[in-house]
């Protein structure tokens, strides 16, 4: 998508799985605040452990993202 410049809106790029959430219209920062909060509510050990294991656990399940994917 970024070397094609191809771009997707909410809907879609949600129904394809590149986002989790879905805000309302102008409330984008409002839920990235309410994640970031929760985000840094965690034991700073264990945001790292999970920064760690998340590439882990995609080579191991042989998950590739989909780059090329137009």
């Amino acid at each position: 998508m970024m070397l094609t410049g191809r771009t997707y809106g909410a809907e879609e790029g949600a129904a394809m799985g590149l986002s989790q959430y879905l805000a309302e219209p102008g409330e984008g920062l409002v839920k990235g605040l309410e994640l970031a909060k929760r985000i840094v509510a965690n034991a700073p050990l264990t945001n790292f452990g999970v920064i760690q294991a998340l590439p882990r656990i995609a080579r191991r399940s042989g998950h590739r993202p989909a780059a090329g994917k137009a």
